[in-house]
């Protein structure tokens, strides 16, 4: 995995940690979330000129968010670099697969 790099941003949710590699957008993390990295706090770094493609990920991440609660975005645009278990890219794709405002159960 490539370098992750974190923006803090300020939200109407409260504050956020999103996370980005060269690949696409790793992370939203909220705070006082429960499963947040051991080392995302101590250990990140900051989006800047030495990381050009994170940078652009995090910056297009926020405005997409920024949109999204000013009731301005329902879908978003993302290159995504997830990483996760077989089981859960299958649940990340179905919740792809759920409409924006819509209720579903399973």
């Amino acid at each position: 995995m490539s370098t992750l790099c974190y923006l803090r941003h300020d939200s109407p949710v409260g504050p956020l940690l999103v996370a980005a590699s060269k690949n696409g957008l790793h992370a939203v993390y909220m705070s006082r979330q429960r499963h947040v990295p051991d080392n995302a706090e101590q250990n990140w770094q900051s989006a800047s000129r030495d990381h050009p493609a994170q940078l652009a990920i995090l910056e297009r991440a926020v405005q997409q968010l920024d949109e999204y609660f000013a009731g301005k975005r329902s879908d978003f645009d993302l290159p995504l670099d997830l990483v996760g278990s077989q089981f859960q890219r299958s649940v990340w794709k179905g919740l792809c697969g759920i409409g924006f405002g819509e209720t579903i159960s399973y």
